[in-house]
């Protein structure tokens, strides 16, 4: 067993998976193209109500998860407020949000990478964009 004083804290743990994110980029793109879905959740995931996580407390590793398995289980997720900012049923928020997770498009601490908010909002310009030369007009 590590001593808790040489164990890295949550909040270093945090930092090495969302770093890990950044090479696998190209996967949100591709991923949020395919389900429109995935574009609602990245846009709504910072207002949902999701317990803090202890960033300053030291990270116990869990052989039965990998870390970022570790850090989801560490925090509970108001999946019902989700599906209503989403516009879906619960069971479709929960399947998206699951997807998401598996995806790393959102992180436990309620932020999203900055390349799957690019994304978000580039397939919502290009859909209005589309929407308006097909007589769509927005108010």
């Amino acid at each position: 067993m590590i001593p808790t004083e040489e164990r890295l804290r949550v909040s270093e743990v945090l930092n090495r998976e969302k770093s890990a994110v950044s090479t696998g980029q190209e996967l949100f793109a591709a991923s949020m193209v395919s389900d429109y879905r995935l574009v609602l959740l990245v846009a709504v995931w910072p207002r949902v109500p999701l317990t803090k996580l202890p960033l300053q407390e030291a990270f116990v590793e869990n052989d039965e998860f990998d870390d970022w398995d570790a850090l989801w289980d560490m925090i509970d997720v108001d999946l019902e407020t989700l599906a209503a900012l989403m516009g879906v049923t619960f069971t479709t928020a929960c399947e998206v949000f699951d997807r998401s997770v598996m995806l790393r498009l959102v992180f436990p601490d309620g932020t999203v990478p900055q390349e799957a908010l690019k994304t978000a909002a580039g397939l919502t310009k290009a859909a209005i964009e589309v929407a308006s030369k097909r007589g769509f007009k927005q108010r």
